[in-house]
């Protein structure tokens, strides 16, 4: 049956042609439009890659009182420090450590490039994204963000014998990056311009305020001086486990946060390191951008879906002479939709192969899956311990999906079509012919 179908096909194949480019044009954009549901799935999907359910962020705000007369780094970070202890004091909390600025989960973070080798070649760089702790709290830093070690899944120890400020914590992806051949990396010195530091451990990928996992990486930076320009610096903490954190928030909002002043400095926002993805987000624009492809998408999947399904009712409907005359020759109904599923899935298949050509080549040569947005955008990275990010099985799942909802909508719209006719007696069928 399936070789006369297909011979049939051929016979009618200038009808057929422009069936084929129609699905071909739908392919390519269906794809296109799949693409992006899955990878907001995936972004939406990671886990955080730290234990922050019970840290929270004190954005802090530096008001020189006399702007004629700047204030010293040393007594800058004398206020600081006096800023710290207070916090250190309160009854509830476990641990507080000091971050630069936006540089932790949550925070925007910044890019700069690193190298495992001394070289000055800008395409020999791996971009990472920094957290920064202060060298004094560098132990604090790591527990209560609560990073978790690749193989023990516990935070990381630092080594009391190595210098703070001259190691760092590599992600799992950012190792992979640097050191792509199976090197341990851990003792092996990376490189920023003329800085050298040592990775002193692999923690597992954080995901980043808009879903992605960035090769990220955790150090505590050379000093200029003793005292760094702490007015750069927020606290973090983390608060004991035994803790009710509604109450905890209510309370040390209104009882705590107002008595928090030390020099210049004042308290800005308090918010739970957690809440931070969601706020980032929002202002970012990240979740309308979301909102907004998700509906592009579903319409466009609506679109394809009833463009299908009256193309293969077209093509149905101007055979019914051939479904009358099959019904005449005693064909059964089930025959007659079997008939019709292989030559619509064969004209499917046909489309899809031919659709997935351009699709793999545009890809490939943008070196990455979404290219909508800043936001969404899947970089390939086939060395990637994530699937979405590898070639090859991110294109093979998407294109099974989209090949799926082709052949579903094909199945349909032939269905619909063929049993109607196929109902007909054989002289309704031929009336009009």
């Amino acid at each position: 049956m399936i070789k006369n179908v297909l011979k049939q096909m051929w016979y009618q194949r200038k009808q057929n042609g422009w069936i084929l480019i129609e699905l071909i044009i739908i392919a390519f954009f269906l794809w296109r439009a799949i693409d992006p549901i899955f990878i907001f799935n995936r972004f939406d999907n990671f886990e955080k890659g730290h234990k922050s359910e019970r840290s929270y962020v004190i954005d802090l705000l530096y008001q020189n009182p006399d702007p004629n007369r700047q204030q010293s780094d040393e007594a800058k970070a004398k206020d600081y420090y006096r800023l710290v202890d207070m916090v250190k004091l309160h009854p509830q909390i476990e641990d507080v450590s000091a971050a630069k600025q936006n540089m932790y989960p949550g925070g925007a973070g910044q890019r700069v490039p690193y190298t495992s080798k001394q070289v000055p070649a800008w395409n020999n760089n791996t971009l990472l994204t920094i957290y920064q702790g202060h060298a004094n709290f560098a132990q604090n830093f790591l527990n209560v963000i609560g990073f978790e070690d690749v193989k023990t899944g516990m935070t990381p120890v630092i080594d009391t014998r190595l210098p703070i400020r001259g190691i760092c914590y590599l992600s799992e992806t950012a190792a992979a990056n640097l050191f792509p051949n199976g090197e341990n990396p851990i003792g092996q010195s990376l490189w920023s311009g003329h800085d050298s530091i040592k990775v002193a451990g692999i923690i597992k990928d954080v995901r980043t305020t808009y879903g992605k996992l960035s090769p990220m990486i955790v150090r505590f930076p050379f000093m200029k001086n003793e005292y760094d320009k702490a007015d750069v610096y927020d606290i973090i903490l983390k608060v004991k486990p035994e803790v009710d954190l509604i109450d905890f928030e209510k309370k040390f909002r209104t009882d705590f946060l107002p008595t928090l002043k030390s020099g210049a400095f004042t308290v800005g926002q308090f918010e739970s390191m957690d809440s931070l993805y969601e706020i980032g987000s929002k202002v970012r624009g990240v979740d309308s951008q979301k909102k907004l492809r998700y509906i592009l998408s579903v319409f466009f999947i609506c679109c394809a879906f009833f463009g299908i399904t009256g193309t293969f009712w077209i093509k149905c409907n101007k055979q019914r002479s051939q479904i009358g005359l099959l019904r005449a020759m005693g064909s059964t109904k089930a025959g007659i939709i079997k008939k019709f599923f292989i030559e619509s899935g064969a004209l499917v298949t046909v489309a899809y192969i031919i659709a997935l050509i351009p699709l793999a080549a545009i890809i490939a040569l943008n070196n990455e899956f979404d290219m909508g947005t800043n936001f969404f955008r899947c970089y390939i990275n086939n060395s990637s311990p994530y699937m979405h990010e590898r070639f090859l099985p991110h294109f093979a799942i998407v294109s099974l999906i989209t090949y799926a909802i082709l052949m579903i909508t094909a199945f349909v719209g032939t269905y619909i079509t063929a049993h109607k006719y196929s109902n007909l007696q054989p002289s309704e069928a031929l009336r009009d012919e």
